[in-house]
């Protein structure tokens, strides 16, 4: 907790600053005293989309075992995790207020939206999961997951309802991790009716050949 204080403290203060110090106006969840310990959760507006930074990290979300893992480790989760869906709901009803045209969520972890029977990760990711699933059926429009994590470059439709049937305008998008240095590309369209378009970017000097 001390290595992600130190990250709040360089990177998010003060709260509202953009990481890199950019211009875009940003929100932070930080501006509620409520809340006023989760500065890295930030959202913002570009030509009415909204973009929305979660604190939902690999590892677990935080809860694999280490061997100093206390109690106080616990309960930085849990909380942390609240402040997190929080965030999450506030942003994607005041984006459906705007009449956004498009919403695209940024997080650490692959939740594990496939099948599995590992019960730290149900425990991990499900709150987050169903939280996400309940946001983007009111929603109604495009919405776009980021992450990382499991270093594996994807591009698809996990989520499902509560009748398994894909919610066709969710997606979700991995990027690529070591030892497969490239990036995505997101190009961003509100007069398009699926908003978000993605294309791969090959750093050939990255590439495993053979």
């Amino acid at each position: 907790m001390e290595r992600l204080a130190a990250l709040r403290r360089i990177f998010f203060t003060p709260p509202g600053r953009l990481p890199g110090g950019g211009h875009l106006e940003v929100e932070t969840q930080a501006s509620d005293p409520a809340y006023a310990n989760y500065p890295e959760h930030m959202r913002w507006q570009k030509e009415g989309v909204w973009f929305v930074n979660l604190h939902i990290v690999g590892s677990h979300n935080g809860l694999r075992p280490f061997a100093a893992r206390t109690p106080a480790d616990d309960t930085e989760v849990e909380e942390r995790t609240a402040a997190a869906l929080a965030w999450m709901r506030q942003s994607f009803m005041e984006a459906s207020a705007a009449d956004a045209p498009g919403i695209m969520v940024n997080i650490h972890a692959n939740p594990r939206f496939e099948a599995h029977t590992d019960t730290l990760i149900h425990k991990a990711f499900d709150g987050f999961i169903q939280a996400l699933r309940e946001e983007v059926i009111a929603f109604g429009g495009p919405v776009v997951l980021t992450h990382g994590d499991s270093h594996y470059f994807r591009i698809d439709k996990p989520l499902t309802n509560v009748s398994v049937r894909r919610l066709d305008y969710f997606t979700r998008v991995e990027s690529f991790g070591s030892p497969h240095m490239h990036w995505i590309r997101v190009s961003v369209d509100p007069t398009d009716p699926l908003v978000f378009r993605f294309r791969q970017e090959f750093i050939r000097e990255n590439a495993i050949l053979r």
